[in-house]
């Protein structure tokens, strides 16, 4: 897992320094993979006799969180990889709209 997320974090050039975060959205991945496996009820009985909901639900809950927080901070969800490439676009639309203006100030092409 941690190769199949770092090698697609290098291929966008992310940088060493967010490979510790990369290191919690596979600790939460697996947290939740073994808070799945192990649930088996949705309610238990607690040591009071008193039917509540299983404890491994919550634990599931916050790792979900957890790993979708992590993966679009990464870039790694589909939305973020959007909001990410239409970030670019938005950057290079300005880039050439003051490419143009500083060309007709200048006197260059165009």
């Amino acid at each position: 897992m941690w190769d199949r997320i770092i090698g697609e974090l290098l291929e966008r050039g992310v940088k060493d320094l967010d490979f510790d975060l990369a290191g919690v959205l596979v600790v939460a991945l697996l947290r939740h993979r073994q808070a799945c496996l192990q649930l088996e009820d949705l309610l238990v009985v607690d040591d009071k006799g008193r039917i509540t909901a299983n404890p491994l639900l919550k634990i599931e809950r916050d790792q979900a969180n957890t790993i979708m927080r992590v993966a679009t901070e990464l870039g790694l969800t589909p939305a973020a990889r959007l909001r990410l490439g239409l970030m670019q676009l938005a950057g290079q639309s300005i880039l050439a709209g003051l490419n143009q203006d500083l060309d007709r100030r200048i006197g260059g092409p165009g």
